[in-house]
């Protein structure tokens, strides 16, 4: 993953080569990323999250070094409360909710946040049959997306950088979260890596300049994504949480204004990530063995 990021810092020149620097990982391990700012930058410093190796996480291979310049926390970022503040002290379906609140370390303020965390098939559900693992699996998703989501506009410094990975950009959720970065940030450039899964949906937007004059709407942004989370966690007819539906991101734009007044933005942000696809997908079915 350190080609990765030296890809995304080529696209978008995210990582200084010195002065003080602070960065938070999100998806941390294992330590790609930080691996890259850590080398480039020799005055970076930053936090590491990631999930436990006992819930099928990753182990963290940054060297003894390297370490030294990055405080980890091995912890799951869902059994964070990252409701509402007025919603924290209510109870969910009749119980408390138990979660814990952020660590300091995630919500000081950074000069670049890093979200690369994905659900991972290995992860513990509560699932029983092949359906309810799938729906569980769902849940957990979206909630993991929408959980990034909220610690990075929390901790992001007020002009700062956010990096995130998301996937088909003509899709939702992921065009929905792209118009949002587009509006809190003063510049914004989606880069599809050449370095690995170029045929596949995924790619990076970075966003620049986050925050800067769009404070009030940033916060407004927060708060719907954290009732989001808070309704993805308890929500549904067993208040046991539920998997995202298109319409829950239109606090950010409906499904409609995003294609009437906002497609030629998308299509222009988007070109670059459809073309290094369409490379990556011609070179997979050569591969194959599939004429195209």
């Amino acid at each position: 993953m350190r080609g990765v990021l030296g890809e995304l810092d080529k696209a978008a020149d995210v990582v200084p080569w010195s002065a003080p620097f602070t960065f938070l990982d999100i998806g941390c391990a294992p330590g790609g990323f930080s691996t890259y700012v850590l080398l480039k930058n020799k005055q970076a410093s930053g936090v590491g999250i990631s999930l436990p190796v006992s819930k099928g996480g990753h182990e963290l291979a940054l060297n003894a070094q390297l370490r030294e310049r990055l405080h980890f926390i091995e912890e799951d970022i869902l059994t964070y409360d990252l409701s509402p503040a007025r919603r924290s002290s209510e109870p969910a379906n009749g119980i408390q909710w138990p979660g814990k609140p952020l660590p300091e370390e995630c919500t000081r303020r950074y000069h670049l946040v890093m979200l690369d965390g994905h659900a991972l098939r290995t992860y513990p559900t509560s699932g029983v049959t092949p359906e309810e693992t799938q729906l569980a699996h769902a849940r957990y998703r979206d909630a993991l997306l929408i959980g990034q989501f909220i610690i990075a506009l929390t901790s992001v410094k007020r002009g700062g950088t956010l990096v995130v990975k998301l996937s088909h950009v003509e899709c939702f959720p992921a065009a929905h979260l792209v118009h949002m970065l587009d509006s809190i940030s003063c510049s914004l450039v989606l880069h599809k890596p050449r370095f690995a899964h170029t045929y596949r949906g995924t790619f990076y937007a970075i966003a620049r300049g986050v925050g800067k004059g769009t404070a009030q709407l940033m916060a407004q942004r927060l708060e719907g994504l954290q009732a989001l989370w808070h309704e993805l966690r308890f929500g549904g007819q067993s208040s046991e949480g539920r998997y995202m539906v298109t319409t829950d991101l239109d606090f950010v734009v409906t499904a409609e204004t995003l294609l009437n007044a906002h497609l030629d933005r998308l299509i222009q942000l988007s070109r670059s990530v459809w073309s290094t696809q369409v490379i990556g997908l011609r070179e997979f079915f050569h591969k194959k063995g599939i004429a195209v």
